[in-house]
């Protein structure tokens, strides 16, 4: 992958297979039991609204139009893809990255097959390689990781022996992948043998595991997840579970804002944009949805919804009459707050003097990783990501700040390179429509919400990464919108 377009997408592709791929998707989806039986053939045309054009809304409105069902689609944004977003305006020589779903795993079947179908064509990413290297700031010291691991002794910090072999990025993994293993299907987190560990959070899981306060302070800092006090211990066993096999990850070629743009291409006509929905009732022959476009407010009728908000950005809509136990789950679903900074650079002096392809610290900036490494020519990119309890320390500053903030921080630790640093562009997630970076779930609530979360409520029907127990990010969402689309299609829906 470079910096220049892939002109791959812009291949047509076959309607005829393309409905294959649709139908062969959901015949294997249904015969996990994900979506019970199709029923294309006895299913009425009808009109369906679906609230969002990320890949959950664009995947249900595929199927849905495949089955001869008029489908609108609206979308308070601008562009279709959600929390995927391609960053393309802010960097030079061709440069871009992903502010939101950037990894596809090599599990991804039914996100391959989208891929496949319209023409689109994905990339392993570059990873870091054998040889690679990632640096440990700790304070003003500065350590290779390498240099740590041949020496554990180096480490300043007070840690087991087992956590000095794989600190800084393995700590989460030595407590929580055996406890994986043993789950093994992401679905038996169910069982009732699980209830113990979804009523304790992940802090309490790894103390009761053996795990050093010093460890459990370095945890904290790749945390994909708020904090290890909020998180259920579960719902971060279930999402290891879900990465077990995954052997390589992937981009879309030309970058991952292709996918919904391609999906959205298919549903052109169908898609109303800067859309926002601001409520949604149920009433005998149907449902009516307020909504508001360029300030002027209309309502939108349909015969079904299905809502692919993330939970964040749904607590705005009005919905009555809905069952208190769902509305809690509405208000009350956690979402992990990340701030991502774009920096642009004149070389890759971590590479190419260093070696190393990330760079760990315990300051408040967190992570910093090379993602140049597609990309020709002497600049690089670094992203930083700021998680959870991280992204409190910036709630007081802007964007611009927050990208202010990360270049001075990095001119210090690399006073040699201070000229190196161009400039960056920060994407805090917090602020975005979504509100959030993804879901998860807080001690108590993942055996209580799981079996409630994707239930239909009526003729309202749900879609989305978060309504998704076992398929992770992407995937997920794609699957997702595939059964919200099928419920719709069975016989006897309440359509």
């Amino acid at each position: 992958m470079t910096g220049r377009r892939d002109s791959s997408s812009d291949r047509s592709i076959d309607r005829r297979q393309f409905l294959q791929r649709l139908s062969w998707t959901a015949s294997s989806l249904a015969a996990t039991g994900l979506l019970g039986q199709r029923a294309f053939a006895t299913a009425q045309p009808k009109r369906i609204v679906i609230v969002g054009a990320g890949l959950a809304g664009l995947a249900a409105g595929l199927e849905l139009d495949r089955a001869g069902v008029e489908v609108v689609i609206v979308e308070a944004q601008g562009r279709p893809g959600g929390r995927i977003q391609t960053l393309r305006d802010d960097f030079a020589d061709g440069f871009f990255a992903e502010a939101g779903g950037d990894l596809i795993g090599g599990s991804y079947r039914t996100l391959m097959g989208f891929v496949h179908e319209l023409g689109l064509s994905v990339v392993p990413l570059a990873g870091r390689g054998p040889r690679s290297d990632v640096l440990v700031v700790l304070g003003d010291q500065r350590f290779r990781l390498s240099e740590l691991r041949r020496d554990p002794s180096l480490w300043p910090l007070e840690l087991t022996d087992a956590e000095r072999r794989v600190a800084p990025f393995g700590l989460l993994g030595l407590y929580v992948t055996p406890l994986a293993r043993e789950i093994g299907d992401p679905a038996r987190v169910l069982d009732d043998a699980m209830a113990r560990y979804d009523a304790m959070s992940l802090h309490d899981l790894l103390v009761e595991r053996g795990a050093s306060p010093a460890a459990i302070r370095m945890i904290e800092i790749p945390l994909n997840y708020n904090s290890t006090r909020t998180v259920s211990a579960l719902s971060v066993i279930r999402d290891t579970a879900r990465r077990l096999n995954e052997t390589a990850t992937y981009v879309i070629a030309g970058g991952n804002d292709r996918l919904p743009q391609a999906m959205a291409e298919r549903l052109r006509q169908q898609v109303r944009y800067r859309t926002s929905v601001r409520r949604i009732e149920q009433h005998a022959g149907g449902v009516r949805l307020a909504v508001e476009q360029h300030s002027r407010s209309s309502e939108l009728e349909g015969d079904a919804v299905i809502v692919t908000l993330p939970f964040t950005a749904l607590r705005d809509v009005e919905m009555p009459g809905l069952p208190e136990a769902r509305a809690n789950i509405i208000r009350e679903l956690p979402y992990t707050q990340i701030s991502k900074t774009f920096i642009q650079t004149r070389s890759r002096f971590w590479r190419d003097e260093m070696g190393a392809s990330a760079i760990w610290t315990d300051s408040p900036f967190e992570r910093t990783f090379d993602i140049s490494k597609s990309f020709e020519g002497p600049r690089g990119l670094l992203v930083g990501w700021v998680n959870g309890t991280g992204v409190e320390a910036l709630e007081n500053a802007s964007e611009a700040e927050i990208s202010a903030r990360t270049i001075d921080h990095l001119r210090r630790s690399f006073p040699e390179h201070a000229d190196t640093f161009e400039g960056a562009h920060t994407v805090h997630w917090g602020r975005t429509y979504a509100r959030g970076a993804y879901a998860h779930f807080a001690p108590g609530q993942l055996r209580a919400m799981a079996p409630l979360i994707a239930q239909p409520i009526g003729r309202i029907h749900f879609a989305g990464e978060h309504t998704e127990l076992v398929a992770p990010g992407m995937e997920g969402a794609l699957v997702s919108g595939l059964r919200a689309a099928q419920e719709l299609l069975k016989p006897g829906a309440p359509t």
